[in-house]
């Protein structure tokens, strides 16, 4: 997380002159928080929408937080990136065999 927040603070220091405005989700958001604490004033505004903090949960949806991430992060190592991608969508609630077409979508009228 360090090396991101210190990847983000790099990238605005060659394209603006002042401090930035940035929006993070989900792990974006828990960079953005660790780019405000290593590099402040770096960001006039942070919106931080969902970050992945488990520390922040209670007891119990910490540690099925937890475990869920420690479930991603073991297929990755054991099967790389194509393993991960699966684990990271059930712990979404994507179902990757649904993919919404133009004729699969019903008319809105």
């Amino acid at each position: 997380m360090a090396d991101h927040a210190d990847d983000v603070a790099r990238l605005l220091a060659e394209v603006t002159d002042g401090p930035s405005l940035m929006a993070g989700f989900s792990m974006g958001a828990a960079i953005g928080l660790q780019t405000v604490a290593r590099h402040p004033g770096i960001l006039s505004t942070l919106i931080a929408h969902e970050p992945v903090m488990p520390n922040l949960l209670s007891e119990t949806g910490r540690a099925e937080h937890v475990a869920e991430l420690t479930a991603i992060q073991d297929a990755f190592t054991s099967g790389g990136l194509p393993a991960a991608f699966p684990a990271i969508a059930r712990h979404l609630g994507i179902d990757p065999a649904h993919d919404e077409t133009e004729e699969g979508l019903t008319p809105s009228r």
